[in-house]
């Protein structure tokens, strides 16, 4: 609209969370902040919907000046989640057949069956060689594929560490696409820079 007044013209959704399921509302806003623009929002925490986390993304505009749609991330304005430090399964924005419990120090994914677990965005320096995925029935999963921005990277046949291949420095989506034959609840997961 040209004019806080109206008339208004539907231009589509600022940031959606299609791919993390039961979320409540997210009440976003947005604002400028040293000339950038950012949208400010909330979304539930381990699916309970009175346990909010505090969410900020970029915004960017295409060349008509309308405001591009916005991909929820793990990292927020930060630039990417830092391979050296344990990454926890409760920042994931892509949540496919699995729920999520206040269970651990800071909640755990709980798979059983075919699950997809996706981290937005992560920042890879290229020497990264294995994953360890640390939780509680670990020996239920037999299977994990692991991409990086579409690409496979790694798998293993069972929750052991997983061996990772073709790793280039950058900042990447890296989803786990897990199978389980029982229960497992995953808390964290740490990248190794040796085998």
């Amino acid at each position: 609209s040209k004019s806080i007044l109206g008339e208004y013209t539907y231009q589509g959704t600022i940031i959606s969370l299609e791919s993390l399921p039961r979320q409540s509302n997210i009440q976003g806003s947005i604002e400028c902040f040293n000339g950038d623009w950012y949208v400010f929002y909330h979304r539930s925490m381990n699916n309970i919907w009175n346990k909010r986390v505090i969410c900020a993304e970029k915004i960017e505009f295409d060349k008509d000046g309308l405001i591009k749609p916005v991909l929820p991330s793990s990292n927020g304005i930060a630039e990417g989640l830092d391979t050296s430090k344990p990454i926890y399964f409760n920042s994931a924005v892509i949540q496919k057949n699995c729920r999520y419990t206040n269970g651990g120090k800071y909640g755990s994914a709980v798979i059983k069956d075919n699950a997809e677990i996706g981290f937005r965005y992560v920042l890879l320096t290229g020497k990264e060689k294995k994953i360890s995925l640390q939780g509680e029935g670990l020996d239920n999963i037999t299977h994990v594929i692991v991409t990086a921005n579409g690409k496979v990277i790694g798998q293993s046949a069972g929750g052991e560490d997983i061996k990772l291949e073709n790793i280039k420095k950058g900042k990447v989506e890296i989803v786990f696409t897990i199978t389980s034959k029982g229960e497992t609840k995953l808390e964290t997961f740490r990248f190794f820079n040796k085998s």
